[in-house]
């Protein structure tokens, strides 16, 4: 990505970035790898493996084509095991707590069919992340709602919408949302975002179209 950037000074920085904090390939293959060959009792979450790596320079002599067939070998090894007993998804109370508000009562199916996945990414981003930034929940969701908007994530647009309207955002500011959108992603991209936000408020009882906002004159 940095030699694709033609400001020089923000191309040099991002080089500097890079060079600081950026993970080796092989490092990240060995930990992968070390991650997969611990025995199925042993929880091993990934980002503590990676930043394992990093503090010790040590883990298996695994490097490059071989990192990746250790890897594979690992992964064959996973799925050779027996499928444990289910158990609930280990939440914390902050995580529980910060969903909740977002999504009251709603019972995720990717918990049932992906639980550890679930677990690792509910801690992540209704705990872990919170703790490191100052947004209220209104103004954190607003800026969900135009990243999804800008990659395209409908599905998870119309799941943030009604927890964005859950915790008061207007659909008034839901809808100036989609349309300062457009001049950065284009209409052919919000369409259908549109359409999804008015099918959610029309669910909601809002009635459409919603009162003009413009502060200019022709």
């Amino acid at each position: 990505m940095p030699d694709s950037i033609t400001e020089r000074d923000i191309s040099e920085g991002i080089h500097k970035f890079y060079e600081a904090f950026a993970i080796p390939p092989d490092s990240f293959a060995r930990a992968v790898a070390f991650a997969m060959s611990q025995p199925e009792e042993v929880d091993v979450k990934s980002q503590e493996v990676t930043r394992l790596e990093r503090r010790s320079g040590r883990g298996p002599a695994v490097g490059g084509r071989a990192a990746s067939l250790a890897a594979c070998n690992a992964n064959r090894r996973v799925g050779d095991m027996k499928a444990t007993s289910k158990r609930p998804v280990a939440l914390t109370e902050a995580a529980i707590r910060n969903h909740e508000e977002l999504f009251p009562g709603y019972k995720s199916k990717v918990a049932e069919t992906d639980p550890e996945l679930i677990e690792i990414f509910d801690n992540f981003a209704f705990d872990e992340v919170l703790r490191h930034g100052n947004l209220d929940v209104k103004t954190r969701v607003m800026v969900i709602l135009a990243s999804t908007i800008a990659s395209q994530a409908l599905s998870e647009y119309e799941m943030m919408l009604g927890g964005a309207l859950s915790v008061g955002v207007t659909p008034v500011e839901a809808k100036e949302i989609l349309y300062q959108a457009v001049p950065y992603v284009g209409i052919a991209k919000v369409l259908d975002f549109i359409h999804a936000t008015n099918e959610v408020l029309q669910a909601r009882g809002v009635e459409l179209p919603l009162e003009g906002q413009s502060t200019t004159t022709p």
